[in-house]
């Protein structure tokens, strides 16, 4: 090596270890060896950011094009030539080690005198190269200009590979062969069978209760059992105010008894007089009358108090909501649940409806206790959407419980409802198609 190419063989140095990225160090291959080692074109093959061996740089271009007739056939050069590649030093390539048909173009493209400087790994494994083609045989100082080159080439190009992490993962995870392998995966998983399942708010209800309404008009003026209460046969549960009542039965018995008195004074004077004889008839209905208005006013009293048909738990709201308040004839108070007969009430949302059978399996997790899931079956289902507490359009199912003893009337949770077996893929699209078709309208 001459004096004179030592201090461009330095700086050219200086500018491959300042390199940014991949691309910039073959450029800087492709163009300042020029200053060192004169010939027509250089072209560099090395890892792009996805590990793979492509032409990235030919000396005269900025940017080289990848489907030009020139980079076609020098990519298939390349990829015929890497087969021969066992020597880890430059060599002399010539159109004998291709095929014919490529060797047939060689003339057109390059020179006769081409040299492959292979690019090594620091596992000593090949991973690029460069092609330097001149017209003028290549001599031994020449030759080992580009061995001392070489070495800066290989040093350079992993020092960069290893800083941006491509080959390790990335090569590997978006190689063609793994995605297609990914997407078959993705396709077969789509037919897995999966059941179909609905979340829905549940509340734990007696099967068997009775309706507890108003037997009148009035006001009801205090409850004698508390809330989800226990109460036996014909025990008090609430009174409706009996003021009214009251006031009506004094008014009706003093009306009684002046007919009663009235009929008296009449009877004694029909003694003496026919025309007041003939007046006991009337008077005796009008005291029949009075006799049974207030007989009703009793009766009314008596009923003032509603009473427990039969032995259950009376499950009504807070009792401030009901005292004072105007209720009609009818109206629904409460129910009177039997405990030993329980079940559980759900409310499914229309937006996450699924066909359910009788008979399908439902899960209970109750607020008090979400670890442990309560067995249940699906029994009844509503054919319409009604109004939930939530205010929410909703559809309201009944199912008996399975798992005895692990609930009470009145607990609240969340129930998951099972459906049918349909495709993972059904599944996961089944509710942006319905989205989709709603806003398309068909």
């Amino acid at each position: 090596m001459s004096n004179s190419a030592l201090p461009t063989l330095l700086s050219i140095n200086q500018r491959l270890l300042k390199a940014a990225d991949i691309k910039e160090l073959s450029f800087i291959i492709a163009n300042d060896t020029w200053q060192i080692i004169k010939y027509r074109q250089a072209c560099v093959f090395l890892p792009d950011r996805l590990g793979r061996s492509k032409l990235l740089a030919v000396t005269g271009l900025t940017s080289p094009k990848e489907a030009t007739p020139y980079s076609l056939w020098l990519d298939r050069v390349r990829q015929q030539l890497s087969t021969q590649l066992k020597t880890k030093q430059p060599f002399a390539v010539s159109p004998a080690m291709v095929t014919p048909e490529l060797a047939k173009s060689w003339s057109e493209w390059w020179p006769q005198h081409v040299v492959c400087v292979p690019i090594i790994d620091f596992d000593g494994s090949i991973i690029g190269s460069v092609f330097i083609v001149k017209e003028s045989p290549w001599s031994d100082l020449e030759l080992q200009l580009l061995t001392v080159l070489m070495e800066q080439w290989s040093y350079c190009s992993q020092a960069l590979m290893r800083r941006k992490k491509a080959r390790s993962w990335l090569s590997v995870l978006l190689s063609k062969k793994l995605l297609i392998l990914v997407l078959l995966l993705v396709v077969a998983l789509g037919f897995v069978p999966v059941r179909l399942s609905s979340m829905a708010e549940a509340e734990i209800v007696s099967l068997s209760s009775e309706v507890v309404s108003v037997p009148m008009n009035g006001v009801v003026k205090e409850f004698y059992v508390d809330p989800n209460e226990s109460v036996v046969a014909e025990a008090p549960l609430f009174a409706l105010d009996d003021t009214e009542l009251l006031n009506q039965r004094a008014v009706t018995a003093q009306a009684l008894a002046v007919a009663e008195a009235e009929i008296k004074r009449t009877e004694q004077q029909a003694f003496a007089s026919q025309e007041r004889k003939a007046e006991l008839a009337a008077l005796r209905g009008k005291v029949r009358e009075k006799e049974l208005n207030l007989d009703y006013v009793e009766e009314s009293i008596n009923r003032l108090i509603v009473r427990a048909p039969k032995g259950g738990v009376f499950t009504y709201s807070d009792p401030n909501e009901w005292i004072g308040k105007p209720v009609v004839t009818g109206e629904r108070v409460g129910d009177l649940a039997q405990p030993s007969d329980l079940g559980v009430r759900l409310w499914l949302p229309v937006n996450d409806a699924i066909n359910l059978e009788l008979g399908a399996e439902i899960k209970i997790f109750l607020q008090i206790d979400p670890l442990n899931a309560i067995e249940a079956q699906l029994t009844q289902t509503s054919y319409h959407a009604t109004q939930s507490p939530d205010g929410v359009a909703s559809y309201q199912l009944r199912g008996d419980l399975t798992t005895p003893g692990a609930a009470r009337i009145g607990l609240r949770g969340v129930a998951k409802v099972f459906g049918e077996t349909k495709p993972l893929a059904y599944w996961i699209f089944r509710r942006p198609l319905g989205s989709l078709r709603q806003w398309l309208g068909f």
